[in-house]
């Protein structure tokens, strides 16, 4: 049976994406269900030409947007929008869409955005406007390199100890 969690966290193809998505998700504290996106070739043509659909998931992605539906749902990047909205229309309206980033469509469409200032998100009621990205400390794992370069800085940066 499959879990009837009440927020869903839709995880694309980029492993930063879902670093943050999944940030946001812990960040609530509430019990969650990451559902791992796989799309089709034309998954890649810009949002704003794609409808509210799931059309473009493969098959094992496709079975796992079902009912019973979640309460909330996050995503980031545009191939994951339409499929939030899909399930917002799809719940009557009851499934709240939250998304992060840029979602390449109109943020009316959505009932939260939070974005950076790098991006051009129109400013809106529903737009928050962070200064950095949203992460948490299990994500923020420097390599060899960067530990020498965040050396090179003398002190200790936020929690991370390098």
């Amino acid at each position: 049976q499959r879990d009837t969690a009440e927020t869903w966290v839709l995880l694309g193809p980029h492993k930063g994406d879902n670093d943050q998505v999944l940030a946001l998700a812990e960040a609530l504290r509430t019990p969650f269900r990451a559902i791992q996106m796989r799309y089709k070739w034309f998954a890649h043509l810009p949002a704003v030409l794609r409808h509210v659909s799931i059309s473009q998931l493969e098959p094992e992605a496709f079975q796992e947007i079902a009912a019973p539906w979640p309460s909330l749902v996050l995503g980031i990047g545009q191939r994951s929008a339409p499929v939030a909205r899909y399930i917002q229309r799809a719940s009557g309206g009851r499934a709240k869409t939250v998304r992060l980033g840029d979602p390449m469509v109109s943020h009316r469409l959505f009932d939260l955005v939070i974005t950076t200032t790098q991006y051009a998100v129109r400013d809106g009621d529903n737009v928050i406007r962070l200064p950095i990205t949203i992460t948490n400390e299990q994500a923020a794992h420097p390599e060899r390199q960067e530990k020498q370069w965040l050396k090179s800085f003398g002190r200790q940066i936020g929690r991370a100890h390098v």
